[in-house]
């Protein structure tokens, strides 16, 4: 099993998320939130889940019914989250 940690961008995107559907709708950035560590949670176990990034510098992985992305790398027994983000808003 890796481990999962997450990058200083990867955290501040998520603190973004939070706050951003916070707004509109609490119960929704719940949700939402618990999606993505699901989805992130996934990754200790299975790492190689996700495809691979165009560039070929890391993976993502696409968080079911929400449609958030997930970017990541895997070095060594270490799953590294880069960046959190919607395709529908601006990164």
């Amino acid at each position: 099993m890796a481990h999962v940690r997450f990058s200083r961008q990867a955290l501040a995107d998520l603190a973004g998320i939070h706050a951003w559907l916070t707004e509109r709708s609490p119960a929704a950035a719940g949700r939402v939130i618990a999606a993505i560590e699901a989805s992130v949670t996934l990754l200790a176990d299975h790492p190689a889940m996700g495809r691979r990034e165009e560039r070929g510098l890391g993976r993502i992985l696409i968080v079911p019914r929400y449609g958030y992305v997930v970017s990541y790398r895997v070095t060594g027994d270490a799953v590294e989250i880069l960046y959190v983000f919607h395709p529908s808003r601006d990164r």
